[in-house]
């Protein structure tokens, strides 16, 4: 049949191009990703257009893959790489590969690579989170993790779910003042009972860590402004006032 004669011709001529894409054609509607991956190895020996190896390799590594050939599949990305360092699809490929193979320190490595590709912001964010979180939870690195959070913030992509979420990782890391600015840049972007529960968040780490009792004092009177029955406010402002006339009126007003 017409693939057995196309398969005698590209062992004749390996760098037919006609022949190569006739054949691909047959075997992938035939499913044949066996074969597929033979001919795609045999049309990278015998070509040099750059562009054409880019993407056969980023092919090769998605049949690998589909294999189960996952250290193989890494290699295809590596010769990519030397191609294309930015090829989005690539990059995608070795993090989804390096995780199912649970080598984070590559995840990261790729997911870095991802934040730098040109892709949308969106992408960029999730990407520099993703490093985060396998730098926290899989490498014990707090401290590292904090890196990529403030890397999402310099790239002007910082929300106030951001900076909650870069206070609890500075507070894991021993990076106290750090853990305040972003509880405080995180209360700017948020009002009522929230606003106030982050002020304190602060007021407490000024004080219990910081030993800043100024910065507690402001923080918590801040909090206190929005929420003037809470109690533990309250408490925080009267302990941290000079005694004295000034404790007595805050008492009375409270």
């Amino acid at each position: 049949g017409a693939r057995e004669r196309l398969e005698k011709l590209m062992e004749a001529q390996p760098a037919r191009e006609r022949a190569y894409h006739r054949l691909h054609d047959l075997l992938a509607e035939a499913g044949d990703t066996h074969g597929l991956s033979q001919i795609v190895a045999q049309r990278l020996e015998n070509i040099d257009d750059s562009d054409e190896l880019e993407r056969l390799f980023y092919e090769q590594a998605r049949l690998h893959r589909s294999h189960g050939d996952l250290q193989d599949a890494l290699f295809c990305l590596e010769n990519l790489a030397m191609l294309n360092e930015g090829h989005v699809g690539g990059i995608a490929l070795a993090i989804e590969i390096n995780v199912a193979l649970e080598q984070w320190d590559d995840a990261v490595a790729a997911l870095r690579a991802l934040a730098t590709a040109d892709v949308p912001n969106k992408q960029k964010r999730i990407a520099l989170l993703g490093a985060a979180d396998f730098l926290e939870r899989k490498k014990g690195d707090s401290t590292a993790a904090l890196t990529e959070l403030r890397r999402i913030e310099e790239l002007g992509l910082a929300d106030n779910a951001l900076y909650v979420r870069m206070a609890d990782v500075a507070l894991r890391a021993g990076q106290s003042e750090e853990a305040v600015r972003t509880l405080l840049n995180a209360a700017d972007q948020y009002q009522g009972t929230e606003r106030a529960h982050l002020l304190r968040r602060a007021g407490s780490v000024q004080r219990e860590d910081l030993r800043d009792e100024g910065g507690a004092l402001l923080s918590y009177r801040q909090a206190l402004s929005i929420e003037p029955t809470n109690l533990e406010s309250a408490e925080a402002v009267a302990a941290l006032l000079p005694p004295g006339e000034m404790r007595h009126a805050h008492a009375a007003e409270f």
